[in-house]
């Protein structure tokens, strides 16, 4: 997909010139873009709400929690699923994570791989039901995560979409949409 359709790959034209700005108006720029944040965090509350059942009912009955994506977004939820052993007391062996690219690419940009629908189909299959899979996309279209979402909900298992743009291809996806 080009980047011109992705509104995570666009300028954000507020910020336009902001290499000539002085501190205090790069600051104040940098919190008016944490304000947005927050907003659209509280905005969320009822589906993060859903998820997070979602996943403890998976838990409660035994089952795995699974997180796919690519790039910067597994890396999110590979940083995201390591606080839960230390946090919440988690087995270690019941957090998977599918990564584009495999372990490696948690290192090195390995952005092709985020392409490999085949990838994201195989790598989801050992999901079952009782599961939970948590995608993590920020524009929603990347194949290897949308692959391994419709894999692992063919499977019987519960996902969770993970996006910036709604109504998107992983949120079709998946059976709830942050």
């Amino acid at each position: 997909m080009s980047a011109h359709l992705r509104k995570t790959e666009s300028e954000l034209p507020e910020s336009s010139g902001i290499d000539t700005w002085s501190d205090a108006e790069i600051l104040g720029a940098f919190v008016a873009g944490q304000e947005r944040a927050i907003a659209a965090v509280k905005a969320a509350i009822p589906q993060i709400s859903k998820a997070a059942n979602a996943v403890a009912a998976c838990l409660a009955g035994g089952g795995r929690l699974f997180y796919a994506g690519a790039g910067t977004s597994i890396r999110i939820g590979v940083q995201d699923g390591s606080e839960l052993p230390a946090t919440f007391g988690m087995a270690e062996d019941k957090i998977v994570y599918l990564i584009a690219g495999s372990r490696a690419a948690m290192f090195e940009t390995l952005a092709d791989a985020e392409d490999n629908v085949d990838e994201g189909h195989r790598a989801a299959s050992i999901c079952k039901a009782g599961d939970a899979l948590i995608a993590i996309a920020a524009s929603g279209s990347t194949p290897y995560t949308i692959a391994a979402a419709k894999r692992a909900r063919e499977l019987g298992a519960s996902v969770t979409a993970v996006v910036n743009n709604p109504n998107s291809a992983l949120a079709a996806a998946a059976d709830i949409e942050i």
